[in-house]
């Protein structure tokens, strides 16, 4: 896995031991996550746009990662955590997300990992 390391966009997803690459380069250059919000006046749903000035991870254990996106443009508040972690025995992977500080909007979803 490889991520842009200023707003981690998801860039790379390769088989180490084959080189294949699992994602297309054309649809990579955004976030691995989306969030709608809900306009409480007409109850209509859009995609909001958001740039992090901060993008982190870490590696909790060999079968964990933690990513973190923090201070948004007029979002200061704004934090996003993804949890990314494999099963020990088994070829599954289980992906978690929160959002937290997203004030004075209501969210109606959030799509993670994003296509």
């Amino acid at each position: 896995m490889g991520f842009e390391k200023k707003t981690g966009k998801f860039l790379v997803f390769n088989d180490l031991i084959t080189g294949y690459e699992f994602i297309d380069q054309t649809l990579v250059r955004k976030l691995p996550w989306e969030i709608n919000t809900q306009s409480s006046a007409d109850n209509s749903s859009t995609v909001k746009e958001f740039s992090p000035a901060k993008f982190s991870f870490s590696k909790v254990d060999p079968f964990t990662l933690i990513l973190k996106w923090e201070k948004f443009e007029n979002m200061n508040n704004l934090n996003v955590k993804a949890e990314i972690s494999l099963d020990k025995n088994d070829s599954f992977s289980y992906w978690n997300i929160s959002v937290n500080g997203f004030d004075n909007a209501i969210i109606s979803n959030v799509v993670f990992p994003q296509n």
